[in-house]
């Protein structure tokens, strides 16, 4: 089920308020009940597999399994079994990525070495299966609390109702942001209560930038993937387009996300922060997929060594941690390569640190342009695709431009314009919604958010429905 879905919309989404409400009445400053923990959980299996029944096998595996071994991590005293049950939950969760994530890309890549026939039958035999929504999302945070567990951070509830409660929480559960358990069990034990109204606001906000802006972004991204010739000019505004398709489609989800969360009254930590006016690689990552890049920093990075152990370890972790999150977002090698060219870039940077001898806005400029040339890795079909428009926009040999899609898709154009403007300019605005957390329902912002949904049923049940970009990881 879709955030945008009529069905989610008009009849799951007030349903639940509704719910959530009755079960938390009079709650406020004490705990979250534990009927509306059990209530979220069960919403959240009902949204999630209200399509694919089946996705909820190895979700229910995942988070059975983690709370045993976290239970048995916490109460064991000898470290060899300690990390014995870590590794437990570590190869439960690679296995299940690996099983519905990487096995094809596993078996397609032995099988070019020549090496598949060696392989067992059955392996060979077995047909893809199709990937569960979020898997990648839900098996971080869950991988997260065991390993805070086994840090001695926190300690596993005593029920497994409150742990399932925290990882079946709707709102975040696709598409992130990733939170982890330590940064939710104080608001599971003093309930400030729900908060509808900012909560919708900013649902509704969220559901504008991904409708308005990031769906009509998409429209000419067509212009530089999916064709058999592509010139310089084509080139580059099919990167610019998806580079901001691919921000506002994702950031559109955060938001309403977060809004989602606050109307159920739980406070999910912001996961952009205007990333495209950073002026290097680590101010990048610091405000792009924040939950993500901060969840590679703690528990990737840092286990690798981090900066612990030199420098030269230190560009190789960077390098390392960025190619397996590269990998994370998809089975394929062009993801291989985005992840590889950020690990370089941020390797380089920190090996050499250059870009204090120039101004800001030469910086913002030069960290731009690399992110939008990186989105091409990110976006194309496959790494021959990530050849041909790579050469288009760094050593063109046609120049040509057909602006008729600009003439066609007026809307689209005009929408594009006021995300261009939103994205610079007008977003600063917006901050303290997230940010800050600190939202006011006026009157104004009242009328701001009808003409919000307005605007974006119009345009999204006019047109074809883009599914949210990052629900395929």
């Amino acid at each position: 089920m879709l955030f945008t879905d009529p069905i989610f919309l008009f009849y799951f989404l007030p349903g639940t308020l509704l719910t959530m409400r009755l079960l938390t009445h009079n709650s406020v400053g004490r705990a979250f009940p534990g009927a509306a923990r059990i209530a979220v959980f069960l919403l959240t299996c009902f949204f999630y597999g209200f399509r694919e029944p089946w996705w909820l096998i190895p979700f229910l595996l995942c988070i059975v399994f983690d709370f045993f071994w976290a239970s048995r991590i916490h109460s064991e005293q000898r470290p060899e079994w300690r990390r014995f049950w870590l590794v437990m939950s570590v190869s439960q969760n690679l296995f299940l990525l690996g099983i519905f994530k990487y096995r094809a890309f596993f078996l397609d890549n032995l099988a070019a070495l020549g090496w598949a026939p060696s392989l067992p039958g059955v392996l060979i035999e077995m047909k893809p299966l199709a990937l569960p929504a979020g898997i990648s999302f839900y098996t971080f945070e869950s991988l997260s609390f065991v390993i805070d567990v086994y840090r001695r951070e926190i300690a596993p509830p005593r029920s497994a109702s409150e742990f399932f409660g925290f990882i079946g929480m709707f709102p975040r559960f696709i598409a992130g942001p990733i939170v982890r358990y330590r940064d939710m069990v104080a608001q599971f034990a003093r309930f400030r209560g729900m908060q509808i109204e900012a909560g919708i606001f900013l649902f509704i906000y969220g559901l504008f930038i991904k409708i308005v802006f990031g769906d009509n972004f998409e429209v000419f991204t067509q212009y530089a993937f999916g064709r058999e010739t592509v010139t310089f000019w084509s080139a580059w505004v099919g990167a610019a387009s998806y580079t901001f398709h691919i921000y506002f489609d994702f950031s559109g989800y955060s938001l309403m996300a977060i809004g989602l969360g606050r109307a159920l009254g739980f406070q999910f930590p912001t996961n952009f922060n205007r990333p495209y006016l950073a002026v290097s690689a680590q101010d990048f990552w610091r405000r792009w997929h924040i939950s993500l890049s901060s969840w590679l920093r703690d528990y990737l990075y840092v286990s690798l060594g981090g900066n612990r152990k030199g420098k030269l370890r230190t560009y190789i972790n960077l390098f390392l941690t960025m190619l397996l999150g590269g990998l994370w977002h998809g089975a394929a090698w062009h993801f291989a390569l985005w992840g590889a060219f950020h690990g370089a870039w941020l390797a380089f940077e920190r090996r050499f640190p250059f870009r204090a001898h120039l101004s800001s806005r030469v910086n913002w400029a030069l960290t731009f342009g690399i992110v939008v040339v990186g989105w091409v890795l990110f976006r194309a079909e496959s790494v021959t695709e990530c050849g041909q428009v790579l050469r288009a926009m760094l050593w063109p040999t046609q120049f040509g431009f057909n602006p008729e899609g600009l003439v066609t898709h007026p809307i689209s154009a005009a929408a594009c314009a006021l995300g261009l403007a939103h994205c610079f300019w007008f977003e600063r605005r917006y901050e303290a919604l997230v940010i800050e957390k600190m939202v006011t329902v006026t009157a104004a912002r009242v009328w701001t958010a009808l003409a919000m949904l307005g605007s974006a049923l119009v345009l999204g049940f006019s047109e074809r429905t883009i599914p949210f970009i990052y629900f395929q990881f």
